[in-house]
């Protein structure tokens, strides 16, 4: 499976006046393009995919590289940020409000050697229609994670990936390539009175680029097919109605990094919530994951 690394520094496209991510591990762009290779049209997501897969040179990546850091010191920063939201004590974090304790996350299982294994860390907190949401990480033993969002009143959804916030603060994505543990996927989240609603859930392999305005997100995507797997740049946006759509905007050459035009596009994926989910409801086996709410009763957990 292909991977891109998007890594936190940034640097400008300067005829779009877009500020963009770079990616510390993208290979460089060759000097020169085949001929007879036609690009696609410069639309905002392939402009972003480009930038972003080709990153900077070879002494911005390793530089890059020496500052990386390891998941639990990644954590302890974000502890270190947010102490009056979140405290690490012996195999559990716990969360607070208000001076008051709300939730508790207990490590499960031998960690990381057994299979059974299941850790909880802090990633930080992010601002969703006007409220806090913490967010954490549920890191298994057989390498499978996923992404968990706490809303103010002890709410919690899940997905896989990287977690994103669209400009005008409404709505969150939760992004993920797959890997060998689990297929990747696409979950729309939003909050409506301070809840939170997963409102689109889709099975694909991509990652988040660049967002324009509050309903459009620029991707890449994995698309497998009889001849081999392909990268794919990608578009997310709402539609008229509120739903939204994965729709694939182009491909991408392996060797010059080039989007490249596709001669009929395919149609767009939709994002919708699997019937299961939409009528499951209580814990939905959280506390097999060490969740335990403080002080209040549990909180619905939705999940993919």
């Amino acid at each position: 499976m292909m991977r891109i690394a998007i890594g936190a520094a940034a640097f400008v496209v300067a005829a779009t006046g877009l500020v963009l991510s770079s990616a510390p591990h993208a290979p460089s762009r060759p000097a020169s393009r085949p001929p007879g290779r036609p690009l696609a049209p410069a639309s905002p997501a392939n402009l972003a995919a480009v930038a972003i897969l080709v990153g900077p040179g070879p002494a911005e990546r390793a530089a890059l590289r020496r500052q990386a850091v390891s998941a639990a010191q990644q954590e302890a920063k974000a502890l270190a940020r947010h102490p009056d939201i979140a405290r690490r004590e012996a195999g559990a974090l716990i969360l607070s409000q208000d001076g008051v304790d709300t939730a508790r996350f207990d490590d499960v299982g031998a960690c990381p050697a057994s299979a059974g294994c299941a850790r909880w860390s802090f990633g930080g907190v992010i601002q969703l229609d006007g409220h806090p949401v913490t967010w954490l990480r549920l890191s298994r033993g057989d390498g499978a994670s996923r992404t968990v969002l706490v809303d103010p009143s002890g709410g919690l959804v899940d997905g896989a990936g990287e977690v994103t916030v669209a400009p005008d603060g409404r709505t969150a994505v939760l992004a993920f390539a797959g890997d060998d543990a689990a297929p990747g996927s696409v979950t729309v989240i939003r909050s409506v009175s301070g809840r939170l609603r997963r409102i689109g859930f889709v099975q694909s392999d991509c990652q988040a680029l660049l967002w324009s305005g509050g309903g459009r997100l620029a991707m890449t995507c994995e698309d497998k097919g009889p001849t081999g797997a392909r990268l794919m740049t990608a578009e997310l946006r709402r539609e008229a109605g509120g739903g939204w759509v994965l729709a694939r905007t182009g491909a991408m050459d392996p060797r010059t990094l080039e989007p490249i035009a596709l001669g009929q596009a395919p149609p767009p994926l939709r994002l919708a919530i699997p019937a299961e989910a939409a009528r499951s409801g209580g814990q939905n086996g959280s506390g097999g994951d060490g969740y335990r709410p403080l002080g209040r009763g549990a909180p619905p957990i939705a999940r993919d």
